[in-house]
């Protein structure tokens, strides 16, 4: 089973793939300020596009630089790597849309801020973000509410550090563990340190720009606030289809062209409540991790939101329905959330439908890859001397799908072993639904080195691609960056498991690690938690995703280590080392605990498992002749790259090349 390496760089178009409710005002696109860009000393100041784009986007459409991709630019720009960059916006336009007499709560919401930066408004701050990974939403109501505080400045200011710089200062920490090797490609040692795109640091295969910049989109959000008051909604009806944007309009995302650009709606956002996050888990009745799935147990529909609220709101009725399977939970009491403006307020409720009520959703090359709408209300009591009366404060529908999919570890029997002349040792493949296939795909890398200006309709031709030549999986891999849902899920600027789901086409996932020893300071593991645990749960609803995959090559590496430096042992074999905590306890523990639908591996090449549960890693306690986890194959002598029998005996061959 092969997973063949095929790197690609493409753009395309946006469109939206989702009915979400519309807000009424109460978002405001940043994409709609006028922003200017200029670096540390101010020799350069020039107008920039809004939330998303970066500083080399911008840089361009000034007419400073030359297209990045171009020549030898890769080399002659690296000067704007080595500078700091500060993006200005005027906030007076959303100001001016605050009615001064309401109540209200601001949440100021980064769907992506590539990657260190300090964020203020009026020159006051709100906070210092270094994760490319993560979305970010501060109360910002004080700084809004009272002009004077801002002394006149009325500025959002995004002021960005220098992110190789940044890893080379965080390297020199006492803090900061020191490790053998990394210290290939055109900036070492950096991105170890960085919570960033690896690839943008440079590799075998690309360029090296270093990117910064508010990458996705951001909003204001206002949200009613009348504390001390009963509950008033802020309409009679707070919630209305979407308008779709039009998904030919190539306006839509060209940075550059704020002024263009139509004001997009955030998702689940009303008066009452914005939606910070939401998942939904599809698995079996007692599946988990380490218990597989019994196909004719009846499904569990895991749904979890993470909901912002300016006010205390009363207790309601969650329901939740498939309308083209006519099938609508009996209502979910909701408790009183409370005022949750500075964190969110979780809620989480499971459902249990039948078996047999749904189709199952396979590969293109297996069956139908079918796909259902999931509607999530929240209803409250109408304030209002009619009894029993309710409105509607959230409403919103998400596209998934149902199917069970295993990566098998297990031991091949002793019958496989002699009746079929399988090598022995351990399995090492997916079954979806129960059934074995053979997983035929490509590797994919980041679509553009620069994230803003990634669109759909390329990414949707590169996955078609991939299905016409008869492909069933695609790896995103741990070098790059997470793969968005769709353009409008978490800011995400383009579609990709979106399209995946529909397609029919799986995706292998991994975490943002690659090729390197990761450090497991304090500092660092408390940015990475609530990264993971924003991706996974993300990314649950869509049956496409195939497992998360820790990392990418990096327990090769750490038995490299071992093997071939002094004292290499501490990097995975003592109980503390830093290849154990991080990929077989820290991050394994994060994913287990969000989904209960997909595998967990610790790297993209492993040696497998000696244990699921507890989870315990082979590395080389193996038997001599057998065959255990998976691996990969690079072949760069061309006399020598398509001789099959130079290839390598294995289960699972996930990249070559």
């Amino acid at each position: 089973m092969n997973l063949r390496d095929y790197n690609v760089l493409f753009l395309g178009f946006i469109f939206w793939s989702f009915l979400v409710p519309s807000v009424y005002g109460s978002s405001f696109d940043l994409s709609q300020l006028q922003w200017t860009l200029k670096n540390q000393n101010g020799t350069i100041h020039i107008p920039a596009a809004g939330p998303p784009s970066q500083a080399h986007l911008d840089l361009l459409n000034a007419g400073i630089i030359t297209e990045p991709l171009l020549g030898i630019n890769d080399f002659t720009q690296r000067w704007i790597v080595e500078e700091n960059w500060t993006y200005t916006a005027d906030i007076s336009p959303f100001v001016q849309t605050l009615d001064p007499a309401a109540h209200q709560t601001t949440l100021l919401i980064f769907y992506g801020i590539d990657t260190v930066a300090n964020i203020s408004i009026g020159n006051h701050p709100v906070a210092w973000v270094n994760n490319e990974f993560r979305h970010y939403v501060f109360d910002i109501t004080p700084l809004i509410a009272s002009p004077n505080a801002n002394s006149g400045d009325n500025n959002l200011t995004v002021s960005f550090e220098s992110a190789w710089r940044y890893g080379l200062n965080v390297s020199t920490r006492s803090d900061a563990e020191n490790f053998p090797g990394g210290s290939w490609f055109e900036y070492p040692i950096a991105y170890r340190w960085t919570r960033k795109t690896a690839s943008d640091f440079g590799w075998d295969w690309g360029p090296a720009f270093v990117p910064s910049g508010i990458h996705k989109r951001a909003y204001f959000v206002s949200l009613s606030s009348k504390e001390g008051a009963a509950f008033q909604p802020s309409k009679e009806d707070t919630l209305q289809p979407q308008e779709l944007l039009n998904p030919n309009d190539s306006e839509n995302n060209i940075p550059g062209a704020p002024s263009s650009r139509p004001k997009a709606n955030i998702l689940g956002a009303s008066d009452e409540v914005f939606v910070e996050e939401f998942s939904v888990d599809i698995y079996k009745v007692g599946q988990s991790f380490s218990v597989p799935p019994d196909q004719n147990a009846d499904w569990a529909v895991n749904v979890t939101l993470a909901l912002r609220s300016g006010q205390k709101i009363p207790p309601g009725l969650l329901t939740l329905s498939f309308p083209e399977l006519n099938t609508k939970s009996t209502p979910f009491t909701v408790p009183s959330i409370p005022v949750s403006s500075k964190t969110p307020y979780w809620i989480s409720v499971v459902w249990t439908i039948p078996d047999a009520l749904p189709q199952r959703w396979y590969p293109h090359n297996l069956g139908t890859p079918k796909l259902y709408n999931l509607s999530i209300k929240l209803d409250i009591p109408k304030p209002s001397d009619e009894l029993h009366a309710r409105i509607s404060i959230l409403n919103l529908t998400t596209t998934t799908g149902f199917r069970t999919i295993e990566l098998i570890q297990s031991p091949y029997s002793r019958g496989d072993v002699e009746g079929r002349g399988v090598t022995p040792g351990d399995q090492w493949h997916f079954e979806v639904n129960g059934k074995a296939f053979y997983s035929l795909g490509t590797n994919i890398i980041p679509f553009d080195p620069f994230y803003a200006r990634i669109t759909t309709d390329k990414v949707r031709w590169i996955l078609e691609s991939a299905v016409r030549s008869g492909q069933n999986m695609v790896r995103v891999w741990g070098g790059g960056a997470y793969q968005p849902s769709s353009a409008d899920v978490a800011g995400g600027g383009y579609d990709f498991y979106s399209i995946c789901d529909e397609l029919g086409i799986l995706a292998w996932s991994e975490l943002i690690f690659s090729d390197t020893m990761y450090g497991i300071n304090d500092f660092m593991l408390e940015t990475i938690e609530p990264e993971v645990r924003q991706n996974v749960r993300r990314i649950n609803r869509h049956p496409s995703n195939a497992q998360w995959a820790g990392g990418n090559e990096i327990e090769g590496i750490a038995i490299f280590d071992n093997n071939s430096f002094p004292n290499g042992h501490r990097y995975f074999n003592e109980a503390s080392s830093i290849f154990v905590t991080l990929f077989q306890d820290f991050l394994h523990d994060i994913v287990v605990s969000e989904t209960k639908s997909v595998p967990y591996t610790d790297c993209s090449t492993t040696k497998g498992v000696l244990s699921l549960d507890p989870y315990v890693l082979r590395f080389n306690n193996g038997t001599a002749g057998e065959i255990y986890g998976n691996t990969e194959h690079f072949n760069y002598d061309a006399s020598q790259a398509f001789d099959y029998s130079t290839y390598p005996q294995a289960r699972f061959v996930n990249e070559f090349g």
